[in-house]
C-alpha cells in the first residue's frame, strides 16, 4: 500500500500506518526481489509460515537459526532458501529449538538446502566460524559442503555470489592461508589477504603471546630453544618454550579435601607438607581419581618441562596412584585428558601411546584448555575398575 500510495501518504492523504516511512521506504528493496529477507526462526512450524510469506509476496526469503529446518528440509529445498546455521547450537534454550541437533546441517545439504555456516551469537567471536564447521563435518556434512558453506555459500544467498566467496578470475582477492586443514582447531592463518593487500598477522592475542612466551623477566629462569616448538606464524622465526623449573606449591591448596572418611585415601607426605590431596576415590569396586600432573608424589615437587616431558610424568604418576589402589593402567576405563596446546596433540598422541599400547585401550576425552594450575602444560584423570 505504501508503495502504491507514497504521493498520496505525503500529503497526508491516507490513515496512519503502523510503521514509521522511513521504515517502510527500507522495506521497498525488499519488497522488489533486489535484496534477501533475512529472518530468525527456529521452529519449524514458523520456518513453514515465513515460506508461505515469501511465496505470497516473492520475497528472497534467507532463514537464520532454524534449529529445526532439517524438519522442513524438503520444502526449504523446493523453495531453494537458505538457512544460516551456527552447528554448536545443538541444545534445545527454548520451546522453539526442542528439535535442535548437531546433524542439522548435514541432514540439511543431503536434502537439497544450501546451508551456510556462521557465528550467531556476540560478532567479536566471528573467528569461531571455522570450528564451527569443523563440528558440522564432524556430524555428517562433508567437508568440501562444510567449506563452501563458510565461503561461497554466505556470498551467494547474499547476491554477492559473482564477486565474492571463491577464487577466481576477476573476482575480490579476500584470500587466507592456513598452517593446515582450515577447519581444523589447531590450524592457524599464516596469511590473510583483504581485497589483495597483505595484512600483518599482528594482534592483541600475538602481542600478549610474545611478552610472556619467555618468563626470563618474570623471575622463572632461562628460555632456552626447543627443537619441537612450533614456529610462529606471522614471523617464521622458532619459539621459544621455559626450560624445566622447580616450583614450590603454596601453603594451602585449593583442591583439600572435605570429607574425613577413610576411604578417602591420602598421602602421609601431604599431611606433612600441608595442603591435602586426594589422589583417589574407590567405590563399588570402581576407581575415581583426581587430576594428575608432573608432581612428585614423593615431595610433592612440581616439575615444569614442555608437554612431551610433563605427559610422560604425568602417566607415570597417575600408573603408581593405580596401583597402590589395587589397580593398573590396563584396568583403566575412561581418561580425561586437559591439555594447554592442542598443537602438539599429536606429541601427546606419541607419548599416551606408549602407556596405553592396547588391544584394549580406554574410552577418552581430550580438552584444550587456557590455563592449569601451577601452568601445567597437562593434566589427567582417569576412571578404573579394581
Amino acid at each position: 500500500m505504501f508503495r502504491g500510495r507514497k504521493d498520496a501518504y505525503e500529503r497526508a492523504q491516507t490513515r496512519p500506518f503502523a510503521a514509521h516511512a522511513l521504515d517502510l521506504q527500507a522495506l521497498q528493496p525488499t519488497l522488489a526481489g533486489q535484496i534477501p529477507l533475512t529472518l530468525s526462526a527456529d521452529r519449524a512450524s514458523d520456518i513453514l509460515a515465513a515460506l508461505d510469506l515469501a511465496k505470497e509476496y516473492k520475497l528472497r526469503l534467507v532463514v537464520v537459526g532454524g534449529a529445526e529446518a532439517w524438519k522442513v528440509a524438503p520444502e526449504l529445498a523446493a523453495a531453494k532458501v537458505p538457512v544460516i546455521v551456527q552447528p554448536s547450537r545443538n541444545l534445545p534454550g527454548s520451546f522453539d529449538t526442542l528439535g535442535a541437533r548437531l546433524d542439522n546441517a548435514a541432514l540439511l545439504a543431503a536434502a537439497g538446502v544450501p546451508v551456510v555456516i556462521a557465528w550467531l551469537d556476540d560478532s567479536h567471536n566471528l573467528r569461531n566460524v571455522t570450528q564451527e564447521a569443523g563440528i558440522a563435518v564432524a556430524n555428517g556434512l562433508p567437508w568440501a559442503t562444510a567449506l563452501r558453506a563458510i565461503t561461497l555459500e554466505p556470498a551467494l544467498a547474499y547476491g554477492q555470489g559473482a564477486t565474492h566467496g571463491s577464487v577466481a578470475v576477476g573476482k575480490v582477492a579476500n584470500l587466507v592461508v592456513w598452517s593446515g586443514d582450515p577447519l581444523e582447531l589447531s590450524s592457524r592463518p599464516t596469511d590473510v589477504l583483504v581485497r589483495g593487500r597483505a595484512i600483518p598477522m599482528v594482534s592483541r592475542q600475538t602481542l600478549l603471546r610474545d611478552r610472556y612466551r619467555s618468563l626470563d623477566k618474570f623471575g622463572g629462569g632461562k628460555s632456552t630453544k626447543s627443537t619441537d616448538a612450533r614456529p610462529r606464524p606471522d614471523t617464521g622465526a622458532a619459539a621459544t618454550t621455559a626450560a624445566p623449573r622447580k616450583v614450590t606449591p603454596p601453603p594451602t591448596s585449593r583442591y583439600r579435601s572435605l570429607d574425613p572418611m577413610t576411604s578417602h585415601h591420602r598421602s602421609p607426605h601431604q599431611l606433612e607438607h600441608g595442603p591435602i590431596f586426594s589422589w583417589h576415590r574407590d567405590h563399588n569396586g570402581f576407581i575415581f581419581t583426581s587430576g594428575h600432573a608432573a608432581v612428585d608424589v614423593e615431595t610433592l615437587g612440581i616439575t615444569l618441562g614442555d608437554l612431551v616431558a610433563e605427559t610422560h610424568a604425568t602417566l607415570t604418576n597417575l600408573r603408581r596412584t593405580l596401583e597402590k589402589a589395587g589397580s593398573s593402567l590396563e584396568k583403566v576405563l575412561k581418561i580425561t585428558a586437559f591439555i594447554t596446546d592442542m598443537g602438539q596433540f599429536a606429541a601427546f598422541n606419541k607419548v599416551y601411546a606408549k602407556f596405553f599400547p592396547g588391544p584394549q585401550i580406554p574410552a577418552r576425552t581430550c580438552i584444550e584448555v587456557a590455563r592449569l594450575p601451577f601452568n601445567f602444560k597437562v593434566e589427567i584423570e582417569a576412571i578404573a575398575h579394581l
